[in-house]
């Protein structure tokens, strides 16, 4: 039995093109390039686009008071057969965890719907910030994040704690973390390719 933690937003749906939509229409003079295949190019991107502290807020208000933000995004290229190879593994006796630092209504429960949506039945969705604590806790054996201090700091823990996890350690490669990632991550396209190289496919 395998215990899978995985990261969603940047690995199987696509917040930042719907972040930046909003962004947009909040602040209409900057001009964020949703359409680029290279966006976002850099992690904190309001900030490079010239987006204010006040803008940020305003379209993080629509994000919290929505009951349809998180439900409606995009899959990622790759995301929905991924999800269904997920979901193979799950009834086969896997435990995979979906980890998320997302906010807003009811954002666990549209979250949930999202991922049975894409084919995954009784999806279990954790909201947390500190991922650490999780893969901790319940002794993850393979984790994929997107965010380049989340996979730092996992690598560096599972270093010096020897956790299980060690080894399995996923980036899915993004033109915003390619500077510092550690060299014992290993970086992949998406999750697809980190189940077909843990031989889950």
């Amino acid at each position: 039995m395998h215990k899978v933690g995985i990261d969603i937003d940047g690995c199987l749906a696509d917040w930042n093109s719907a972040f930046a939509k909003i962004l947009n229409e909040v602040c209409p003079h900057v001009h964020i390039p949703v359409e680029n295949p290279y966006f976002p190019k850099v992690w904190a991107w309001p900030d490079y686009y010239g987006v204010t502290a006040n803008q940020l807020y305003e379209a993080w208000k629509r994000v919290k008071s929505s009951s349809m933000f998180w439900n409606a995004l995009d899959p990622l290229p790759g995301a929905v057969d991924a999800i269904s190879r997920l979901n193979q593994r799950a009834a086969s006796g896997d435990d995979i965890y979906f980890l998320t630092n997302r906010v807003g209504y009811k954002c666990k429960i549209q979250t949930e719907r999202w991922l049975e949506v894409m084919g995954m039945e009784y999806p279990t969705v954790l909201i947390i910030a500190d991922k650490l604590s999780v893969i901790r806790a319940l002794e993850i054996q393979i984790f994929i994040d997107d965010r380049l201090a989340t996979i730092n700091d996992v690598a560096r823990a599972a270093e010096d704690e020897s956790l299980p996890v060690q080894g399995h350690i996923y980036m899915k490669g993004c033109p915003y973390n390619r500077e510092g990632r550690r060299g014992d991550v290993k970086v992949v396209g998406g999750v697809m390719e980190m189940l077909m190289q843990e031989g889950l496919v």
